[in-house]
């Protein structure tokens, strides 16, 4: 007999073994057909409700505001990466808002979630794809977003593995953002908040500027039509803003504490 010993076969609880990454993209997709599934959760975030609507005009008004800031809006003629993209809302809203498609890009883990958005958003390069393996080039992209994607993923490896993979696929000078709730969730077992903690270890070395936004949803949705009025004054309130719209720039050391 000649050659080498085998490589040993990582534990299943290793966070490079194909059984844990297999599990989590499996109760990730799990999830996620059962939200699709719920009459109640498609009630509740109605985008025709005003509370939700109100909800979302701050979040990509704000959004499209802060790429042209950063020098990476896609209506100049960078390069953007939506992960978990769904049906491209977001992506629509960058578009309505000046947005190239021949600029825009998404990924999603749904089949069906995938298909919709290329209907709807034609000349955008959309595609069913794992974030923890981008079909992209590295240095490929000028701003990678995430909106409610670290959130869903339960395992701190994975959401490590998350953040490195959109950190690989990102050109010099560029930044990742982030959008997801910084409070708990009681009544969904299936989401973590992301505080600026949390953002941290999964984006180490990073300078993280995050900024709170969005006044807590059943509340929004409770103003109904007085929502246009109602909502800036609540938003003024920093305990009910919920969320964290979140800039990380991987080039930018970390500032010292």
């Amino acid at each position: 007999m000649t050659g080498s010993a085998a490589a040993p076969r990582p534990p299943e609880n290793d966070p490079a073994s194909p059984a844990r990454l297999e599990g989590e993209q499996t109760r990730i997709r799990d999830v996620y057909r059962a939200y699709g599934a719920s009459s109640r959760r498609h009630r509740a975030w109605d985008p025709a409700r005003p509370g939700n609507r109100r909800i979302l005009i701050e979040l990509y008004d704000t959004l499209a505001s802060m790429l042209q800031a950063e020098g990476v809006s896609p209506a100049d003629g960078r390069e953007l990466l939506d992960i978990g993209c769904g049906r491209g809302p977001l992506l629509e809203a960058l578009i309505r808002r000046g947005g190239d498609p021949a600029h825009l890009h998404g990924v999603d883990l749904l089949e069906n979630e995938i298909a919709a958005a290329q209907e709807r958003l034609p000349g955008v390069d959309v595609r069913v794809a794992d974030a923890r393996v981008l079909p992209y080039r590295s240095q490929s992209m000028d701003v990678v977003i995430m909106s409610t994607v670290l959130s869903s993923i339960l395992d701190p490896e994975n959401r490590l593995r998350v953040g490195l993979e959109a950190r690989r696929v990102l050109r010099r000078g560029g930044c990742i953002v982030t959008y997801d709730f910084r409070v708990p969730s009681p009544r969904n077992p299936n989401v973590r908040p992301m505080s600026k903690a949390a953002l941290r270890r999964t984006f180490p070395g990073c300078r993280i500027d995050a900024h709170p936004l969005t006044v807590l949803p059943p509340l929004a949705r409770l103003l109904g039509d007085r929502s246009i009025a109602l909502y800036p004054l609540l938003a003024a309130v920093p305990v009910l803003r919920t969320h964290l719209l979140t800039v990380i720039r991987p080039d930018v050391p970390r500032p010292a504490e």
